[in-house]
């Protein structure tokens, strides 16, 4: 059980990481696009 909660924590730690990234890279896109539309 504590290796499963351990193994969990790690995994939500990752998706949140990875979301952080995709948030990241598609705010950047988002605004690049947003500065050649203008």
């Amino acid at each position: 059980m504590i290796i499963s909660l351990f193994t969990l924590s790690i995994f939500i730690s990752y998706i949140t990481l990875y979301f952080l990234i995709i948030y990241c890279i598609v705010y950047k896109i988002f605004f690049e696009r947003l500065d050649n539309s203008f």
